[in-house]
């Protein structure tokens, strides 16, 4: 009986994720990602790293053109600081979708110079 309650509480959670993704047509917006910022870095470190990772992988592949150069010898805790900080600035922008505010955050702080 146990087992079938925690299935049960993982099932209506999973939902709960899946109607919000769907609201915003996003899995997770600026909000949610600002309160990780400033409550528990380690979740925003993971998925701020892995927004710039899929954009290296995506530029990489051809898919989008660079717009985003990171200076060489930056710290992840730099990255992130600049995202997180973008997010505290920028309350306006917090309901658009997570990775997009990243990326703004970047391209904000780390422009290509052509």
């Amino acid at each position: 009986m146990r087992a079938l309650l925690i299935v049960l509480a993982v099932l209506v959670s999973f939902g709960a994720v899946c109607a919000q993704a769907q609201a915003t047509g996003a899995f997770f917006e600026g909000n949610e990602l600002h309160k990780l910022c400033t409550s528990n870095g380690s979740s925003a470190v993971g998925y701020i790293l892995g927004v710039s990772d899929a954009h290296d992988l995506f530029v990489e592949r051809g898919g989008v053109s660079a717009s985003i150069c990171m200076p060489e010898g930056i710290q992840r805790g730099q990255a992130v600081d600049v995202a997180c900080k973008y997010l505290a600035d920028n309350p306006q922008d917090r309901h658009l979708q997570g990775a997009s505010l990243v990326i703004f955050a970047f391209e904000a702080a780390f422009p290509c110079r052509r």
